[in-house]
Order: C-alpha cells, then structure tokens, then sequence
C-alpha cells in the first residue's frame, strides 16, 4: 500500500467567505491570459516564484505578507540578499493583514489592516499547503501522523505499519514536485526489490 495524498492550500476564512474569485498553487498555472495587477498573500517559494513569473510577465507584482521576512525559512544570508532583491522589484507588503476584500466589477478589492487599499486582477493565495493526512482516518489502519498531519515515514519512506509505503506532500517537510518524484523512486525501488 503507498500514502500519496498530497496536500491542500492554506485560504483563510476571510478569503473563503468573501465570494471574491481567488487562485491557489493548484490553479493558477490554469489562467487565460496573465494579469495586468497581481496580489499575493504569503511570502514562501511559492508566492516568491509565483511573484517572479507575473514580474516578468510584465504584471504589476504586490506581495502582501504577514511576517517581517520573504522566505524566512531559507538560510539568513540567503534570504536577506533575496529580500533585498524582490523590494527591488515587486511591492512587497511586510507585516500587514488583509482586513476586507470585495468586488468591484472585475476588480479584487483589498484593504489592509492599516487601511491602505489595494486594486488587483488576480489574488493568489499561496500561504502555504496543509498535509492531506489529517483526511485519511490513517491511526485506523495504525498509521502514525505527526502533529501537523504529515504521515512519519523513515528514511525509506516507510510508515509504521509494515508493507504501508507514503510519498510526497503527504509525508514530506519539502513540499516540492522534485522531493516527491525522489520520493516515488525510493518508494518504487523499495516495493520491487524488500530485501534491497
């Protein structure tokens, strides 16, 4: 048996319940033509890429984050030449809030928790992505989950219940298409050849 649930984005309540059409990680690679203004909520690789494929699209890139830093789980040298790189580039908006959003038209509306107001064409949400464990009733059939929902595998991508194998954003602390492809090769490797 092989765990390979993935995971789910993170949206926010107020993003959720404000009717106003948003994108994820999952669907903006689905868009029709790019945007002339994009907004971005969050400040990890997947809002810095993201950022930086619409920058160089030519659209108008704000980045809108909670914390103090872009990438702040990347090694501090490493992060602080980034940052200073993309406020170079982008709007990038530390330490606020969304407070509202609405529509008016085909404009995303948001204002910020210090009452600035911004107009965008596209929102992406891409605050991060939850471990699709938390879905799978796994503790049933004897499978250890870690707190945050991921499924705890070995080094060999093992559970805790003998011949159940987990791979990918279901098990892994990188969420990365790489990581999982990795992954599936150990995993494959693994079923096909037990004693190996």
């Amino acid at each position: 048996i092989v765990i390979a649930a993935g995971s789910r984005p993170v949206v926010t309540d107020l993003v959720k319940n404000s009717g106003v059409p948003y994108y994820t990680s999952d669907t903006v690679m689905r868009i029709d033509e790019g945007p002339r203004r994009v907004g971005i909520l969050g400040g990890g690789y997947i809002a810095a890429e993201f950022a930086h494929i619409f920058s160089a699209f030519g659209a108008q890139t704000t980045v809108i984050l909670r914390g103090d830093k872009l990438a702040k789980h990347l090694d501090a040298d490493i992060r602080d030449a980034f940052n200073a790189c993309a406020l170079q580039d982008w709007d990038v908006r530390l330490g606020y809030h969304l407070s509202k959003l609405h529509m008016e038209g085909d404009v995303v509306c948001m204002q910020l928790d210090d009452g600035t107001e911004l107009d965008v064409d596209l929102l992406l949400v891409a605050m991060g992505r939850i471990p699709n464990g938390d879905r799978l009733n796994a503790q049933a059939a004897g499978v250890e989950l870690h707190v945050d929902g991921r499924v705890k595998v070995d080094e060999y991508q093992r559970t805790s219940v003998p011949h159940i194998w987990a791979l990918g954003d279901v098990s892994s602390d990188y969420q990365l298409k790489h990581v999982a492809n990795h992954e599936a090769r150990v995993v494959a490797h693994n079923l096909a050849h037990p004693d190996d």
